[in-house]
Formats: C-alpha cells, sequence, structure tokens
C-alpha cells in the first residue's frame, strides 16, 4: 500500500510540474525573441555623413560673402526717389505719344491717376482734339512711343519736385507698314503728392 501511494504522488507532482511547464512555455516564453532582435538590427539603416575638408568650407563662406557684399553695394547704389520719378515719368510719355486714328482716347484717361489736376484738365482738352479731328479712319495710321533713355534733371524730396528729360522714340505706322522713324526730347515736370509722384507739366525740347 504505502508503494503505491508513493506512486500515486509521485505521477500527480509530475503531472502537475508538466502542466506547469506546459502554461510557461505557451503563455511566458517568447520563442522568437533573439530572432527579433536580429531582424531590428538587420532593418536600422546607416547614415553616413560626409565631412568636408576645412579648405572648402572655408572657401564657400568666403565666396557667400563677397556675394552678399555685392548685392549689399547694388542695393546702395540705388536712388529710390529718382527711380520713382523716372518710373512714372517713362510710363506717362510712353502712353501719352502712342495712338491711333482708330481708337478712342480712353488711352489719355489712363494717364489721370499719375497727372496733376492741372495736367488731368489738359488732358481732356488733347482728347477732345483729337476726337474733332479723326477724319477718315478707314485706313489706319498710328504712332508708337517708346522712352529709349532717361535722366533726373532734378529732384527735391523736400519741396517735392522734379524735373526729368526723356528720349523718345516714335515709330509711325500706315496700314501695318512703317513709315518713319522720329526721336525726340520731352521734358516733364513732377510734383510729389503724398507718396505719388505725378506729372504737372511737360514740353518738347
Amino acid at each position: 500500500m504505502n508503494n503505491k501511494r508513493i506512486i500515486a504522488i509521485l505521477i500527480i507532482v509530475v503531472g502537475a510540474i508538466l502542466v506547469g511547464l506546459i502554461i510557461y512555455f505557451t503563455f511566458f516564453y517568447n520563442f522568437g525573441g533573439k530572432q527579433t532582435e536580429t531582424t531590428t538590427k538587420e532593418n536600422t539603416p546607416t547614415t553616413t555623413v560626409e565631412v568636408l575638408p576645412p579648405s572648402k568650407l572655408n572657401t564657400n563662406v568666403k565666396a557667400n560673402t563677397d556675394e552678399n557684399k555685392n548685392n549689399q553695394n547694388n542695393t546702395a547704389s540705388v536712388s529710390l526717389p529718382a527711380a520713382s520719378a523716372e518710373v512714372v515719368a517713362k510710363n506717362f510719355v510712353e502712353r501719352f505719344g502712342s495712338w491711333s486714328n482708330q481708337s478712342n482716347e480712353d488711352y489719355l484717361s489712363g494717364l489721370r491717376l499719375i497727372s496733376t489736376k492741372s495736367m488731368q484738365t489738359e488732358l481732356e482738352i488733347k482728347a477732345t482734339e483729337i476726337s474733332k479731328n479723326r477724319g477718315d479712319y478707314s485706313k489706319y495710321v498710328g504712332v508708337t512711343s517708346q522712352a529709349v533713355a532717361s535722366k533726373v534733371v532734378f529732384i527735391d524730396e523736400k519741396t517735392g519736385k522734379a524735373t526729368v528729360d526723356i528720349e523718345v522714340k516714335e515709330t509711325s505706322e500706315s496700314d501695318g507698314n512703317k513709315q518713319s522713324v522720329v526721336n525726340k526730347k520731352i521734358r516733364l515736370e513732377l510734383v510729389k503728392l503724398g507718396k505719388a509722384w505725378k506729372v504737372n507739366a511737360y514740353s518738347w525740347q
């Protein structure tokens, strides 16, 4: 009897140990732990850093510094007040001197934005004269004006006055054929109203 009890107890203990091992390996032991670690290491990207020689770094810095200095010098050499007066004067001349007998006088009304009140009155008078003297417009006749050079003769920001001379190239056309090219010179007097330059008068030289 004693032997049978001992055998029965051993069987129960061994069975319990086996059940415990099965539960451990099933729920707690990580069979793929090493494989996961290896895969992670293999998939990790390798970053290569290229170190430039000091000579190349110094050359690039010097080139950029010189370029920045040149840009600053070019910017500083531009006179903004003179440039804005010139731009207004050139736009006025090119539009004022370009016309055709088959277009209406709307091109003059566009100059009102860059003209003083007295100049606007003169533009209205000129538009009326063009309308009266239009004549036969079945045959195209037109003139195109281009500002080829400009010079600021005088400018004073305090008083808001400027004088600009412009050389103009006038090209006459008739039925699409160039008839003549004439070079002219015109002087414009401008005044500054607020922050904008306006054309106040003009005279052909």
